[in-house]
C-alpha cells in the first residue's frame, strides 16, 4: 500500500522476511521448542540485505518482495525476468 500510495511522490518500500531468527517473539508465544531447528538465521543475515537494498537506490525492486535468504546477486541477475514478469509483487485475488 505504501509504494502504491506513495511510489509517485519517490518512497521505496519493499516487502522482507528477515529469515528464521531466534528471538523472544517465538520463545515467548510457545513455538520455539517445537520449532527450534528451523530458527536457524542471525539478525546479521536481515541486516545485510536491508544494507544491500538501501546502499543505492533500486528503483526497479519498489513495491517488491525479498527474502534474505536469497542470494542477492542471483536477484540483480534476474532483473530484467523480474522486472519485465512483474514478479515479486505481492497482489490481492479475489
Amino acid at each position: 500500500f505504501i509504494d502504491a500510495e506513495y511510489g509517485s511522490k519517490g518512497v521505496l518500500a519493499h516487502s522482507i522476511n528477515p529469515g528464521a531468527v531466534p528471538t523472544d517473539m517465538p520463545i515467548n508465544c510457545g513455538i520455539y521448542e517445537e520449532a527450534k531447528q528451523y530458527f536457524i538465521d542471525t539478525p546479521e543475515l536481515s541486516a545485510n540485505t536491508i544494507l544491500w537494498l538501501i546502499r543505492e537506490r533500486r528503483e526497479w525492486l519498489a513495491g517488491r518482495y525479498l527474502d534474505c535468504n536469497w542470494d542477492v546477486e542471483e536477484v540483480l541477475q534476474k532483473k530484467e525476468e523480474i522486472v519485465q514478469g512483474d514478479k515479486l509483487k505481492p497482489k490481492l485475488v479475489v
